[in-house]
C-alpha cells in the first residue's frame, strides 16, 4: 500500500469495522436461541468485564461473548455464553 493511500485512509476513515461470527460461535448461538442482532446489541451495549470479553445482564441471566480484531480490522466473535 502506498504512503498516499495510508494517509488518505487516516484522513477519510473507511466504513466502521464489521462484526463477524465464527462457525462454532454461530452453532452455539443457534443452540442458545440467540440471533446476530442480539449479539450485536451485547457487543455495543454490554459491559467489558475483561480484555476482549463483553457481558450484558438481563432479568435473571447474563449473555456474554469473546472477540478479537483480525488483520482486516474487523471484530471476530469466537465464543458466546448464557448464564
Amino acid at each position: 500500500m502506498s504512503l498516499i493511500k495510508k494517509i488518505a485512509g487516516q484522513i477519510v476513515p473507511g466504513a466502521a469495522p464489521k462484526i463477524i461470527f465464527a462457525k462454532k460461535c454461530q452453532a452455539k448461538m443457534q443452540e442458545l436461541h440467540l440471533s446476530e442482532k442480539d449479539m450485536r446489541e451485547i457487543f455495543s451495549r454490554g459491559e467489558q468485564i475483561k480484555e476482549h470479553m463483553v457481558e450484558k445482564q438481563f432479568n435473571g441471566y447474563k449473555i456474554g461473548l469473546y472477540y478479537f480484531m483480525n488483520d482486516q480490522r474487523n471484530y471476530v466473535v469466537t465464543s458466546v455464553w448464557k448464564r
